[in-house]
Formats: structure tokens, C-alpha cells, sequence
């Protein structure tokens, strides 16, 4: 069906704030020194179209562009700062100054650092701004100063690494200019406050290239830019249980008890925590037996992961170090506990003192705790010290360690039991003692069913298990206790008893679901140990290690060994994130592989290797392949450096091959590996026998070594390119930056396959694994309809249509706009996308595209200047469903973004500055002899006839709309 639009003379309408998408980031900052704390939006506030909406993305702003349009700053063209009738604000002066200047911060990249001039991603300029608490993440690669008000913007940080601020907190505010100055967009901002000094004005915090302002007075009505905070605050749930997820979260849970406020507070974990260098505890007071000071609320884990790294001289810092009638369920605490105090210690990884009848339920400790100097100190995996009442502690699992340096009463589950009673039923420890001084006991209290492994004390023969006992089931069936079915609560996972709650969980197909840092562990440890070395897994969540160090099969056992991993691992589309720095000879995810398949997975992050020894085999996948491994649709995106031995066998997805016939089937690398030793591939290190197979692969990533001691096509290599490396590349693998970007290498790497495997990303305009394409996020505005291009061929979603402009008939005064076929958009062609309202993902394709020919839509793929005529043709911009005339202007720094398009129509065809878009929905063409069509006091039919007696339920043309009479 053929549909025209109509462009006449309408009235600008009014502007109409519509509704502004919401959207929070996670850090939170103090703004006063009464306490108070707020959350950032998640960008800088933005006029699009006639719609409010918070920029996608922090570093986003328009600038001193216009067009389409679009404002960063509220009051330009004397427009009023909006509201939403929700809890977003603007901060006074004072909070935007004590923000800047007065808060007290905890910061792990630089102590007490409250920002950073930085530049993001070598082109936004701006503000990194540190919430209360940071901790700097792994693998970003932020280098720079801090607290520095004359930085030019010299920090520096990109993409990927802001990415990973951001999701620590960071609050990175954009140079997005300010007043009338062109010059000032990308290198000086002034954002709104509420302070106002006189009517007009308002007292604001501005930065420049050399030096930052907090009292700057600025005439709003020239431009301002305006960022919104909402006030922070716990939440809770339906019940009154408060909802932990961040570190913040449980610090201000904890102020809740610890200043008296709500000692019998309940909670709920909704993600797992990790406090970093974070030292809250709750309830660090002793305040005698029963005391209702203590901490009695419910706390429940939800399954979810407290991971402590607690280190103090206190003599009582474990997560719940007081507590009188608490009930602590369903929990994991990992990390560390190491006591420096000299006093008598309690310590536990749970509780230091139970002070009258807790409940401790489903609780699981893998956490190190170390505890000395002092003679008197009663340590416990679960409780420290019994003061008195009756505790009782069911279904818990300890895997971590216990050390004391002097002292004694040191028991297993419970240390010592000053008064009251302590009852351990169907528990078990597999975690290792090292107890100095004596007594210490095992069986502390009453202890039922309960089972342990190792213990520096003598362990009862009824509480004694073997390693066989625990490998075999026989632990796990003794500890459900004739609890069968959905009832059981201990599952067998490997060769241990786990608590269903945090086992491993198996698909239909048998394959363990891995979706966080404790499933990759305990999924390692499943293969490490030799109990099933051949299980499948697939990734459920994109899993970040941290500074955790586990990978999988990291011993050498000889060629096509069992004792390697040999499953199937499939990331279905997620990443897996890295921070390996070891000493270890292998240290890669899959360090030793026969006969494994690794596919649809994305490998990220750093591994660093200070192995000294003569020989070393790394990627960013599979140290040593021993024997026919399959790697399909694999994208390695890591860093990967160090070494010192001669021999340095090493390549982006193998170190070396030792045997069997390994493939590599469209597989991407875009990182580094950079070391000084010899024989250093591509895609592969080294074929030491057997051989290696790689097909429809692509790197684009850097090598760093002497281009004497490596080489390219290490086995058999076909339909590879290569940008990049320090060997020789064949004329056929050699490819261009040009042929990366007009979708060239994409084409040959997909070489003609139906299924749609590699893509053109319309994000990066990169060759891309389709799993892994970026999506293109498209706002359709209030008015229905926007413009859009890209140098990528896209596939618009249902509910959505995109449609071409053909040639201005000036004989008829009409523009037909015709729908493409399939709504697949062509690279670099330009579009309306019309649907309604609302935000949609764009998705990369290579399905076949309509012909488009006679397009009055010129892309704009990236931003770029448009006069107001090019040669011929008068530019005309889309404007809150309008066409308006472009300005003139000769600043070349008045640029309309990228990913859009502007229509050309033939010079002197009209005098109007706007067109409205008149849509047909009839299935046969409008055609109009001239736009008088639309006055509003004539009728036409749908052939542009004057109608003086229209018919009821027909069609006409009443007030330049197509209308049923």
C-alpha cells in the first residue's frame, strides 16, 4: 500500500510537556551536613521534540544544536523547568557547593577524591563525580587526578571503563555548554540550582576548562542545564521488610540499628553485596543479656551473598555482632573476617555474640576468619560466644577456614557457651581449623545430626564424615533426614553436600544454570576436583569475578586427558568478566580442555600473567587445547599481557594446541596481548601436534611482541581477516578500517548464510557476532514520528514502520511516502520511523532491503553541519511532526546529530517555513492538485475534488485531516 504525506502551512503548536522517562543511577551522595543523601537521574535533563526525558545516557547533550528541535537547556527560548509530579528535584547552591567541597567520602582509587575533570571515551567532556562510597572496579581504565578544579578535563576514561564507574556509583555530569556560546558546548556547562538571588537568576555551580565555580550567578532564561536528584531512602516492601541490594543499602540498615532507631528492623537481600573495604557491622555494642539494644529483627538472604573484608582491632566485627532474638536465614557470607584486637574476641562468621535465644536457619560461611592476641578468644563458624538463652542453628553449612593465634574455647559451629544453651542440628563443616591454645571442642552445645570433617579438637566418631562419606551421598542423605522431594533441603553438588538454596541449579537437560560469581566457583570446583569434569553448564547472566581468581581446569594432565574439562559451555550471549593476575603457569578461564565445546560466549576484562618460568601457554579462552575442543561464536574482548619466560606461546582464543583437531568457527577478537616472548599467534599460539582449524574469524584487536617471534596462520585458517599484527599478514586475510566500516568484512564473514551470524553493529559500525550486536535505542517522539539513518542496515521492531520520501511533485504539491518493504532500513538512508510513542530497540540484520530510490531524505550518520540550501534544494528539518525550514548559520559548530535525516525539496517551491505531515491511511493514494486542498472551510475527496454535498461514511479531506464523515 502506497501512502502520501502532505506538507502545507500549519501554526507552530505550543509546547507541551508530556511525561519524562525516569530512572535513577545507584550511587548516593550527602548533600548537607545534616545527613541528608539524594540519587542522581540517570542523564542531564532533555527537551526532545515537545517531550521531557532524561538523556539515555550520562554523558549525553545536544549542545548549541538545535535542530529537531531539541534543548539541553531548560530556560532557552524561555522555556520553564518542568515537573513530572513525582519526587525529582533541583539542588540549592549550598547542596550543589557541599556536593563539591564538604562531603566526607570513602574512595578506593583515591582517599577522599569528591570528583574528576575527565574526558569519556576521548570525546565527552565533563564531571566524574564519586558517590559517598567507592570502590574503584577492576578493569576500568581511568587514569588521571582527582579534586583538581584547573584540570583541563585531563582524566581520562573510556567507554568500556566508564561503563564500569557508572555501575559503581559515579555521577559523570557533561561540558554541555551554557548561555548563547557556541565555543563553551564540549568545554564549559553551568547547571541549574534552585538558589535564587534575584528574579531571573539564580546562584549556580558552573566548570570550565581551568577552574570550577560554585556560586556563579546566571541569567536562566539564556540556558542553564539541569540535572535532577530524588531524595535516598530505604525501601520496603508490603510487609515492612527492608530491600538490601547495595552496599549502601546495608550501611543504612545498619544505622538503623546501631543508633537505636529500629533494633527489631526486618530485612530482605534482592542481589548479592560486596562491601569492598566497607566496615559495617550491625549491633557492634555489647549492651548485656537480652538486651533489646541488640539486634532481634529477621534478616532474610533470599539465597543471595554478603561477601565482608572485614579487618579490625573492634573485639566484635562480624555481620551480626549482637544479637538477642534475631533470626538470620538463607544467607551466604563469603570474604574475610581478621581480628586485631587485643581484648577478649568473639568471633564467628555470623554472630560474635548470640545474648538470648537467635535463630540461625539455612545460613552458609565460606568466609576466612582470623582472630588472636588476645588469651581469650571463643571463635565459632556460626556464633562466637553463647551469652545466654537458648540459640538454635539448623541446616547451616561451613567451607570456609577458622585460625586463631593464642586463646582458647574455640568450638566448630559454636565456640563457647558462657550461659543458656545452644542446639546444632543437621549441619556440617567441610572447613578447615588451625586453633592455637586449648581447650577446644567440636561438639559445643547440643549437637544433632550434625557432621564435620577436620577440627584441631577431637570430633565425636557419630559427627566424624569422610571425604568418600561426602563424595558418594551418603553425608547429603544424612543430613535431609528422611527430607525427600521439594522437602529436602541438602543436595548432592559434586563431591560435596551443598544447601539446595545455593547449589547448582540443572536445567530439563542437565546442564548447571551458572549466573553469578558463586555458580562459576562452584561449577569450577565441580570440574577441579575430578567429580564430573564432562558437565555442561550454560550461563544464565552476565557474571563479573572481581578480583576472584578461580578458572576452570587449571592443572595439566597430559594429552586428551578426562581429567580435563570436556563438557559443553555454553554463555548463551553473556559475558563473563576477568580480573586475572596470577603467578600460575595457566590461568585462563578454560585452562586445559579435551574435547570440550565453548560457544556464544564473551570473554572481557584483563589477565595478567607474572609467570617466570621457561614456557607459558595464555589466551583470553583455553590455555592448553589437549584434544579436539570445539569453539564456536566466541567473542574475546580481554587484555592479556605480562611474561618473562622465552617461551610464550600465546593467541587470542589458544595458547597452544597439544593435540586432537580443535576448531574455531566465527569467533571475534577485539583486545590485546602484549608479552616478550617467542612464538605468539593470532588466533591461535602455537600448534605443538594435532592440529588447528579456524574458520569465518575476525580480529581487529592489537598485538604487542617482535614480529620475529610470531606469526599469523598458525594451522589451517579460511576466510579470516586480520587488522592488525606484528607478523606478515597474507594479502587474503589483510582487511581495512574502510572495508570494517561499509560492511564489507561483514559480508564475507557471514559468506552467504541464511542464518544471520555475523552483522554490521549500528552502534560501533563494526563487524559483530549477531549474539553480541549492540542495540540501537529510538525514541519515537510525542508527535508519532522522527527521522533516523545509520551506516548499519536495522530491523525495526513490530508496532513500528519506517517509510522513504519520494521527489517533491511541485505540479502536484505533494511528497508520497512510501513504506519499506519488511522494515529493514538500509545503511545510510535516510527514514521516517513512525509508530507510537515510546522507546524501541533497533536490532543489527542482514535480511535483504528495499530498493529506495528518488529519497528526499538525506542521512545524517554522523553530526554534521546543514546550510539552509544545497544547491538545488531548500533543507527542511523534522520538528514535533513538522518539517520546518533549517536556519541559516555559518558556525560550523551547529551540527544536527548523527543517526538522523533531513528532507530536500526543490528551491522556490514555497515561501513557508513549516509543513505538517498529513498521513493517508486509505489504501488509495492522496493526490492533490495544489495544498489549497487543506483551508479548513473547504471538503475534498480523496482525489483533491471540492465537495459541496459529501456523503455520509465516505472519506474526505475536512481541515487538512482524512476523515469518515
Amino acid at each position: 500500500m502506497r501512502k502520501t504525506l502532505l506538507l502545507t502551512f500549519f501554526a507552530l503548536i505550543a509546547f507541551t510537556a508530556g511525561a519524562w522517562a525516569k530512572g535513577e543511577l545507584n550511587g548516593v551522595f550527602t548533600i548537607n551536613a545534616a545527613g541528608d543523601r539524594i540519587l542522581f537521574s540517570k542523564g542531564n535533563l532533555q527537551q526532545v521534540n515537545g517531550t521531557w526525558q532524561f538523556a539515555e545516557h550520562q554523558y549525553d547533550y545536544f549542545g548549541t544544536n538545535q535542530y529537531s528541535d531539541h534543548y539541553d537547556w531548560f530556560a532557552y527560548n524561555g522555556y520553564s523547568a518542568p515537573s513530572d509530579g513525582t519526587s525529582w528535584y533541583i539542588l540549592s547552591q549550598a547542596e550543589w557547593a557541599y556536593l563539591f567541597e564538604s562531603r566526607t567520602v570513602t574512595n578506593t582509587l583515591s582517599e577522599g577524591a569528591l570528583y574528576s575533570k575527565a574526558t569519556i571515551g576521548g570525546t565527552y567532556k565533563g564531571v566524574i563525580v564519586f558517590p559517598d562510597n567507592y570502590t574503584h572496579p577492576n578493569g576500568t581504565d581511568f587514569t588521571g587526578n582527582c579534586n583538581n578544579p584547573t584540570e583541563a578535563y585531563s582524566s581520562t576514561v573510556s567507554l568500556e571503563g566508564w561503563a564500569l564507574m557508572e555501575a559503581a556509583g559515579c555521577v559523570f555530569l557533561p561540558a554541555a555548554g551554557y548561555s548563547t556560546s557556541p565555543g563553551q558546548v564540549n568545554q564549559a556547562a553551568i547547571y541549574q540550582s534552585t538558589t535564587l538571588p534575584r528574579s531571573g537568576y539564580c546562584n549556580t555551580p558552573g566548570f570550565y576548562i581551568d577552574y570550577m565555580a560554585m556560586t556563579d550567578e546566571s541569567k536562566t532564561s539564556t540556558g542553564v542545564a539541569v540535572r535532577y536528584v530524588k531524595k535516598y531512602e530505604l525501601t520496603q516492601d508490603a510487609n515492612g521488610y527492608y530491600l538490601l541490594g547495595s552496599v549502601q543499602d546495608w550501611d543504612d540498615f545498619a544505622a538503623l540499628i546501631n543508633n537505636g532507631t529500629n533494633t527489631a528492623a526486618n530485612a530482605k537481600m534482592i542481589a548479592d553485596i560486596d562491601l569492598g573495604d566497607d566496615q559495617t557491622y550491625i549491633s557492634p555494642t555489647w549492651h548485656g543479656d537480652y538486651s533489646n539494644r541488640h539486634y532481634h529483627g529477621t534478616f532474610d538472604g533470599q539465597g543471595h551473598t554478603l561477601t565482608v573484608h572485614y579487618s579490625s582491632s573492634n573485639a566484635f566485627h562480624t555481620p551480626f555482632s549482637q544479637t538477642s532474638g534475631a533470626t538470620i536465614k538463607n544467607l551466604h557470607v563469603a570474604g574475610t573476617l581478621t581480628s586485631t584486637s587485643s581484648d577478649a574476641t568473639h568471633m564467628s562468621g555470623l554472630i560474635s555474640n548470640s545474648a538470648g535465644n537467635d535463630v540461625i536457619q539455612n545460613v552458609w560461611v565460606s568466609a576466612d576468619i582470623t582472630s588472636g592476641g588476645s588469651g581469650w578468644i571463643e571463635c565459632g563458624a556460626f556464633i562466637g560466644c553463647n551469652n545466654c538463652g537458648s540459640s538454635t542453628i539448623t541446616d547451616c553449612l561451613f567451607t570456609g577456614s577458622l585460625k586463631t593465634t593464642s586463646g582458647y574455647y574455640n568450638g566448630c559451629f559454636v565456640g563457647y557457651v558462657h550461659s543458656g544453651s545452644t542446639s546444632t542440628s543437621n549441619c556440617l563443616s567441610t572447613g578447615t581449623f588451625e586453633l592455637t591454645g586449648s581447650p577446644n571442642y567440636v561438639a559445643v552445645g547440643t549437637v544433632t545430626n550434625s557432621y564435620v570433617k577436620q577440627h584441631t579438637g577431637t570430633i565425636p566418631s557419630s559427627m566424624q564424615v569422610t571425604t568418600d562419606q561426602l563424595a558418594d551421598g551418603t553425608t547429603t542423605a544424612a543430613l535431609n533426614n528422611g527430607r525427600t522431594g521439594d522437602d529436602a533441603v541438602w543436595v548432592q553438588q559434586g563431591s560435596q553436600p551443598m544447601l539446595k538454596t545455593f547449589a547448582l541449579q540443572q536445567d530439563a537437560d542437565g546442564y548447571y544454570e551458572i549466573g553469578s560469581v558463586q555458580d562459576w566457583k562452584n561449577f569450577a570446583e565441580m570440574v577441579n576436583n575430578g567429580t564430573n569434569t564432562a558437565a555442561n553448564a550454560k550461563m544464565t547472566a552476565d557474571i563479573d569475578l572481581g578480583d576472584d581468581q578461580t578458572y576452570i581446569s587449571p592443572t595439566w594432565h597430559g594429552d586428551n586427558s578426562p581429567l580435563h574439562y570436556h563438557g559443553t559451555f555454553d554463555g548463551q550471549g553473556h559475558t563473563l568478566t576477568v580480573h586475572y593476575n596470577s603467578s600460575n603457569l595457566f590461568h585462563t578461564p578454560f585452562s586445559q580442555t579435551s574435547g570440550a565445546t565453548i560457544k556464544n560466549l564473551h570473554v572481557a576484562g584483563t589477565i595478567t600473567s607474572t609467570w617466570s618460568g621457561a614456557a607459558s601457554h595464555m589466551s583470553g579462552l583455553i590455555s592448553n587445547s589437549a584434544g579436539s575442543d570445539v569453539i564456536q561464536n566466541v567473542w574475546v574482548s580481554v587484555d592479556i599481557s605480562g611474561g618473562v619466560g622465552e617461551r610464550l606461546d600465546w593467541g587470542a582464543f589458544v595458547g597452544c594446541n597439544n593435540c586432537g583437531n580443535t576448531t574455531i568457527t566465527d569467533c571475534l577478537f577485539t583486545g590485546s596481548i602484549t608479552n616478550t616472548g617467542t612464538r605468539n599467534g593470532c588466533l591461535a599460539g602455537l600448534v605443538y601436534q594435532g592440529s588447528v582449524t579456524t574458520s569465518n574469524c575476525l580480529s581487529t584487536g592489537t598485538f604487542n611482541f617482535d614480529s620475529s617471534s610470531s606469526t599469523v596462520s598458525v594451522g589451517t585458517m579460511t576466510n579470516c581477516y586480520i587488522k592488525t599484527h606484528p607478523a606478515s599478514i597474507p594479502s587474503s586475510m589483510q582487511v581495512t578500517d574502510a572495508q570494517l566500516s561499509n560492511g564489507t568484512t561483514t559480508a564475507a564473514l557471514q559468506n552467504g548464510r541464511s542464518e544471520e551470524i555475523w552483522v554490521q553493529d549500528p552502534v560501533t559500525y563494526q563487524p559483530v557476532l549477531k549474539m553480541f550486536a549492540n542495540d540501537f535505542n529510538y525514541t519515537v517522539p510525542a508527535s508519532g514520528v522522527g527521522s533516523f539513518s545509520s551506516k548499519a542496515k536495522v530491523q525495526l521492531p513490530d508496532g513500528l514502520t519506517a517509510y522513504y520520501c519520494k521527489e517533491y511533485d511541485s505540479s502536484k504539491g505533494i511528497i508520497t511516502a512510501v513504506p519499506l518493504d519488511n522494515n529493514v532500513i538500509p545503511a545510510n538512508t535516510g527514514v521516517l520511523i513512525r509508530g507510537e510513542a515510546g522507546a524501541y530497540t533497533l536490532s543489527a540484520t542482514n535480511a535483504t532491503a528495499a530498493t529506495v530510490e528518488d529519497n528526499a531524505l538525506v542521512a545524517v550518520t554522523e553530526a554534521t553541519h546543514v546550510d539552509a540550501t544545497s544547491g538545488q534544494y531548500t533543507n527542511f528539518m523534522l520538528s514535533s511532526g513538522k518539517f520546518i525550514k533549517i536556519a541559516a548559520s555559518s558556525d560550523p559548530n551547529v551540527k544536527m546529530p548523527a543517526n538522523k535525516a533531513y528532507l530536500q525539496l526543490a528551491l522556490g517551491f514555497t515561501t513557508s517555513k513549516e509543513f505538517t505531515l498529513l498521513w493517508d491511511e486509505d489504501p488509495t493514494a492522496i493526490k492533490f492538485e495544489s495544498s489549497e486542498v487543506l483551508k479548513s472551510e473547504s471538503i475534498y475527496d480523496l482525489q483533491g475534488r471540492k465537495v459541496t454535498n459529501p456523503e455520509k461514511g465516505r472519506l474526505y479531506i475536512i481541515n487538512g485531516k482524512v476523515v469518515k464523515y
